[in-house]
């Protein structure tokens, strides 16, 4: 009636359970939460972006100031990079965020990914405004060094970049609810509606089971 979700609900849940541990502990009543169980996970309505609200995404920037005296005059062009790069490759958040300049072939347009959710290397496949995006990144840096960084240069945090997408959605006129793995859902989406081939898109996803 209140409008919680089951996730709230199984919390207030836990709590109980740990008051009703307690209480038992030290002698006192605590039957209370006998017959009162969990609810079942709820899995979140995901709506992918379109093709029109992918490309209103991809040209929306940020304005990002200097912040305790570190240039950030380039941090936004950075995060679009990464927005760009796993709308394009459907690539997870983390395989992206752990790239490395070496694992990269612009030339022939791919990128081998290593340390990926199923334990096995992939390569992933990219075209379009994304290689000059690419080349401008990793233009005389270290083979070793991440493609894509934060104003410090270390690895991008997931949260920083959903907090940078959010604020791009909103520019951009998007009320989707949005974070880097709907980035992956919309690519999926989008390559099954033009091919209607499940199986090629689970492979470009990594997945090993349809």
């Amino acid at each position: 009636e209140l409008g919680a979700t089951n996730s709230t609900i199984n919390t207030y849940i836990q709590a109980f359970n740990h008051l009703a541990q307690c209480c038992k502990s030290h002698g006192y009543d605590s039957d209370f939460m006998d017959d009162i169980h969990g609810l079942p996970k709820q899995q979140p309505t995901i709506i992918p972006l379109s093709v029109e609200e992918s490309k209103r995404l991809l040209n929306t920037g940020l304005d990002y100031k200097n912040r305790n005296g570190v240039d950030c005059s380039d941090l936004d062009f950075k995060y679009l990079a990464l927005t760009g790069f796993i709308l394009f490759t459907a690539c997870r958040f983390n395989e992206a965020a752990s790239l490395t300049i070496k694992q990269l072939d612009i030339d022939n347009k791919r990128a081998l990914l290593t340390g990926t959710k199923n334990k096995e290397n992939r390569f992933i496949f990219f075209n379009g405004p994304i290689i000059e995006y690419l080349r401008s990144l990793v233009k005389e840096r270290n083979q070793e060094d991440l493609v894509f960084t934060n104003s410090k240069g270390n690895k991008m945090l997931n949260g920083d970049f959903d907090n940078n997408l959010k604020r791009r959605a909103r520019n951009a006129g998007i009320t989707k609810k949005i974070n880097a793995h709907l980035l992956r859902h919309t690519y999926a989406t989008i390559y099954y509606n033009y091919t209607h081939d499940i199986a090629m898109v689970a492979s470009i996803l990594g997945h090993k089971d349809i």
